[in-house]
């Protein structure tokens, strides 16, 4: 141990690193060390989460509440061409998306709603023909079949 005192008593007093006290010091220091860089840390990210929400709510186009509803998925065979999903009736189940069309006229659409498949199919009847086959599989899509075999 380094002193600055010229007296001789303290000049001769020696550590040994097996000491219980000065084990003690060290273990305690690095510990106060580590919790300092632990706290440092959380603040940090804190700060870059905070500002980050901040950068997205000032865009204002972004809606963090209402971002996902579960996906349905509409097939609608023997139609001559796809749905207006701008009428008011349809928009008010959600989100359309036209995925795709075969030849013979079956439609493929991802509708983000919180409606159920009922619903679904008694809101598209007035827009389409009596013979027009309306088949929703739900967004949890052939899960359930998975959980029972």
């Amino acid at each position: 141990m380094y002193t600055g005192s010229d007296q001789p008593a303290l000049q001769q007093t020696t550590m040994a690193p097996t000491d219980p006290k000065v084990r003690l010091q060290v273990a305690l220091q690095l510990r106060d060390q580590a919790m300092n860089t632990i706290n440092l840390s959380l603040y940090a990210g804190v700060v870059v989460w905070g500002l980050f929400l901040i950068l997205i709510l000032h865009q204002g186009d972004t809606d963090l509440i209402g971002v996902w509803m579960p996906t349905m998925h509409v097939f609608v065979s023997a139609l001559t061409a796809d749905l207006d999903t701008e009428e008011p009736a349809l928009k008010s189940l959600g989100r359309w998306t036209l995925v795709g069309h075969s030849k013979k006229g079956q439609y493929w659409y991802d509708l983000q709603t919180l409606a159920n498949a009922a619903e679904i199919k008694q809101t598209l009847r007035p827009f389409i023909a009596t013979d027009t086959n309306v088949n929703v599989l739900s967004w949890l899509g052939l899960a359930p079949l998975g959980w029972f075999v």
